[in-house]
């Protein structure tokens, strides 16, 4: 039997002919800086990203309680509250991703969910709305990024999915 270590896909390592489960996921990226207070500065993009799904509490070092599911329809509003009532970090300023932007989250060596559990925990291995609307059904559907496997499909807005909340940086 041969003698060596392979890596494959799917987060599994072959090591003398025998497969192993590996946590590809935990290694952080030097793009992404987590702060202790909840909050994950992406350097490269000027964004700051709530390290939390909606709905979620920051406490120490992992995110509390259940996260939210939404309609798109109503996260104008939601977003709006959150941003009057929690003024989460003190900022006002929290919005809806960009598809382009929840896309920068996936990461293709994890799997369910795919994304860096360390700097992310908790994210659901389901969907997350983004402020895109699908352009060839502009009033029924809204682009949404699918962190189980880290694909983007469209939805119709009435469906309930998870929302992560990201400001712009000065």
């Amino acid at each position: 039997m041969d003698r060596f270590l392979l890596p494959t896909s799917f987060g599994c390592l072959l090591l003398f002919g025998f497969i192993f489960p590996v946590d590809a996921c935990e290694i952080d990226t030097a793009q992404m800086l987590p702060q202790p207070d909840g909050s994950v500065i992406d350097q490269q993009h000027k964004l700051t990203w709530m390290r939390c799904s909606m709905g979620q509490i920051w406490k120490t070092d992992r995110c509390e309680g259940q996260a939210d599911r939404l309609p798109w329809w109503d996260l104008k509003t939601d977003v709006a509250s959150f941003n009057t009532y929690q003024a989460f970090l003190g900022h006002t300023d929290w919005r809806l991703p960009t598809k382009k932007e929840l896309e920068m989250l996936i990461e293709t060596s994890c799997f369910e969910p795919a994304i860096n559990k360390n700097i992310f925990p908790r994210t659901a291995s389901s969907g997350y709305w983004t402020a895109d609307i699908y352009e060839e059904a502009t009033e029924q559907r809204a682009w949404l990024v699918f962190f189980l496997h880290g694909q983007a499909y469209f939805s119709d807005k009435s469906v309930d999915w998870f929302v992560r909340l990201v400001r712009d940086n000065p």
